[in-house]
């Protein structure tokens, strides 16, 4: 708990306030990307708009009653949400872009890996076992054992 009686108090909690609305945006942004990444319809990206409201603002409220003494500042609060807001429209879109062009880029270049190297073995055993399959088949028809005798 802090005194929030004392100038230092106010600027611990003012300190405070400012990194938790930070992590809020850090934990946002994993969303973002995540929406960058692959599309969803209308109804997912509201599920995790809620999701995130939800799981965020129950620890943001057990912060700010433990930073506070139990007493909600509403100062705190939103200077939380203006940390937060601020970090996503500075930092946050650059960290977002930055992440989502890494990601795209090894999701290209393990999917070009996959189509020169293993797509081109997998085809080819496939295509030998397949022949295999059809050559068995035509023996089998030949064998003299298959045939009735009468």
């Amino acid at each position: 708990m802090i005194e929030i009686t004392s100038l230092s108090g106010e600027a611990a909690g003012v300190a405070q306030a400012a990194a938790i609305g930070i992590i809020m945006g850090v934990y946002y942004d994993l969303f973002r990307i995540l929406r960058r990444l692959f599309h969803f319809n209308y109804a997912t990206i509201v599920f995790q708009d809620l999701f995130f409201f939800i799981t965020s603002a129950i620890p943001v409220f057990f912060a700010v009653c433990y930073m506070c003494g139990g007493i909600i500042r509403i100062y705190i609060v939103v200077l939380v949400l203006l940390c937060a807001v601020l970090y996503c429209s500075t930092f946050g879109t650059l960290i977002v872009f930055a992440v989502s062009w890494l990601l795209k880029t090894i999701f290209k270049m393990i999917t070009s890996i996959y189509d020169h190297t293993f797509k081109v073995i997998f085809s080819k055993m496939f295509k030998s076992s397949r022949n295999l399959i059809i050559h068995a088949k035509k023996v089998l028809i030949k064998c003299p054992i298959n045939k009735k005798t009468s």
